[in-house]
């Protein structure tokens, strides 16, 4: 059992209360029925289909194997693959150092350190101890905390212009997991709500002969990553809230802004995996997200919106995406996925604990396959 540390303030508070939702006590194995017709999902498989079809792979069907029992998980079954039967201490441990992974980055919003939180808990629950080393300490709503980003810098924390952060759940994080035999893996997760800024502003003249303030994101994959490379970068895009204040031609530059950041600083060796945006469900909206029941975002419901933001994320990326020696990978279209399936929406907006735990199992296993 993971016990997460308690922080000075309100906001941290609740944020770690709800993190620890992620961390209950299921069976030290996730079991999954592998359908042997059918190749393993990976890459490659995905690749094929966005050859033949230009779009996300369709996920299949959900087997509910016991509505009563929490701790079991229910089963999705792709129309074009299958996954293995157990993502276990053994199957992680032995690919983790096959592709030699010690550092996984997650990016997003509060749909990413959901996935995130998924990640750890499997982590956990299968292989490796998680001791969580850093995290922002929220002192003032919807502002960031640059100690976290400065790294004991004083200089370099007094060059950054923080910005209002619309997310107050995109709080940044690092963990260090260890298990006996391997190398030790750190999981980060790093929170904004806008792929173009929204965060803060770097002025970076000290840093860099340009001498201009650079964004957020910049920021992050230019300087804060410098010396510390991510073997995996995880980004679901924010794509419930861009749906407030982007249409997707907007949307998408801000995608390919960011996606050339990391092709600019970020080694080949590094993979990047982009995650298609969830429904959203209008029948199951309840506190914050009431005041947005049937609201019209540009003439569209919220997961209209969200769908053609998809769309255009998967146009932006599909020249990368078919490419066989390319590093830019999707994933099975988590928009269908959810979309009937508002018995698991908590409030409207995010999916239940379990869903984001079952999800980064199935991707592990891509990675793995890969």
């Amino acid at each position: 059992m993971v016990i997460v540390i308690a922080f000075m303030s309100t906001c941290s508070i609740r944020h770690a209360a709800r993190m620890n939702e992620y961390f209950a006590d299921p069976p030290a194995h996730m079991n999954f029925v592998a359908n042997t017709e059918k190749p393993v999902c990976s890459n490659d498989i995905f690749r094929s289909y966005y050859l033949s079809n230009h779009n996300f792979p369709p996920p299949g069907k959900w087997t509910v194997r016991d509505p009563n029992v929490s701790a079991v998980h229910p089963l999705l079954s792709p129309d074009i693959c299958s996954f293995s039967q157990d993502i276990g201490k053994a199957f992680l441990q032995s690919c983790f150092q096959r592709k030699r992974v010690r550092y996984i980055l997650m990016m997003g919003d509060s749909q990413g350190v959901r996935y995130s939180w998924g990640v750890w808990s499997i982590l956990n629950k299968t292989m490796r101890s998680c001791e969580l080393l850093k995290r922002e300490n929220i002192t003032q709503k919807k502002v960031a905390d640059p100690r976290y980003f400065s790294r004991g810098d004083s200089s370099l924390e007094s060059a950054m212009v923080l910005s209002l952060r619309y997310c107050e759940e995109c709080v940044s994080y690092t963990v260090l997991c260890k298990a006996e035999g391997t190398a030790p893996l750190t999981l980060e997760f790093i929170g904004f709500h806008h792929m173009s800024n929204g965060v803060m502003e770097v002025d970076v003249g000290n840093m860099y002969s340009e001498g201009t303030k650079v964004s957020f994101q910049e920021f992050v994959i230019r300087h804060y990553l410098k010396d510390r490379i991510p073997d995996i970068i995880v980004i679901p895009p924010p794509v419930n809230h861009a749906k407030f204040n982007e249409l997707p031609p907007e949307f998408k530059k801000d995608l390919l802004s960011l996606k050339a950041l990391i092709d600019l600083w970020m080694p080949e060796t590094t993979q990047v995996y982009w995650l298609p945006g969830m429904a959203e469900h209008e029948n199951r909206r309840t506190g914050a997200s009431l005041k947005w029941l049937n609201a019209s975002l540009h003439g569209k419901l919220a997961s209209d919106l969200i769908l053609d933001l998809n769309n255009a994320v998967y146009k932006g990326l599909e020249s990368d995406l078919v490419r066989h020696d390319g590093r830019h990978f999707g994933f099975l279209d988590l928009f269908k996925a959810s979309r009937n399936r508002s018995e698991w929406s908590h409030e409207g907006v995010h999916m239940e604990p379990f869903w984001y735990e079952v999800i980064m199992s199935y991707f592990l296993q891509v990675c793995c396959a890969s």
